[in-house]
């Protein structure tokens, strides 16, 4: 069997390994933007740690300068905010066709190609939100990082994100 024939096999309740695999990438990008979120706010709030409601932390984070920077023409904040939502979305609702596979061991659904471009492009998204908030508050830091290390981190940034920070610094 070759990978692709592996990768598409059906799982009990109609998923495949694909599928499977895209949801924990989706569970593990939600947790960190609240990982995020708890280390950014942690350094002036320290109740983040023990705040257990993520809408909570959400509004702790809307009141901070710090995410006020533009990630292309959204806010950090909103744009985390979106996201996360669209993550919870995707991992906790179906519809009622999909509704009829689920069971104990298989809450996913079928997999799409969309659905990949999506997780794709939320994942470039945070990317550029996380890197373009330490450029924005630690401009210094990067740009007294080793050479190829400083390189690297711009080549990874979108170049609207950088502009962005550098025109609003």
């Amino acid at each position: 069997m070759n990978p692709e024939q592996w990768l598409s096999l059906k799982w009990n309740g109609g998923s495949t390994m694909s599928d499977r695999w895209l949801n924990q990438s989706k569970i593990i990008q939600r947790s960190s933007i609240e990982n995020f979120n708890k280390a950014i706010i942690g350094n002036i709030n320290d109740d983040v740690y023990t705040e257990k409601s993520v809408y909570k932390i959400f509004d702790m984070a809307n009141k901070l300068d710090e995410y006020k920077i533009l990630i292309g023409k959204e806010s950090l904040s909103v744009l985390l905010h979106r996201i996360y939502g669209e993550l919870c979305k995707s991992t906790h609702t179906a519809t009622n066709d999909n509704m009829e596979h689920i069971t104990a061991l298989n809450l996913l659904p079928k997999y799409e190609k969309e659905k990949t471009l999506k997780f794709r492009k939320n994942l470039e998204l945070l990317i550029d939100a996380y890197l373009g908030y330490f450029l924005a508050n630690n401009r210094k830091i990067v740009d007294g990082m080793f050479r190829e290390n400083v390189d690297i981190f711009y080549e990874v940034l979108s170049k609207n994100v950088i502009r962005s920070v550098v025109n609003s610094v």
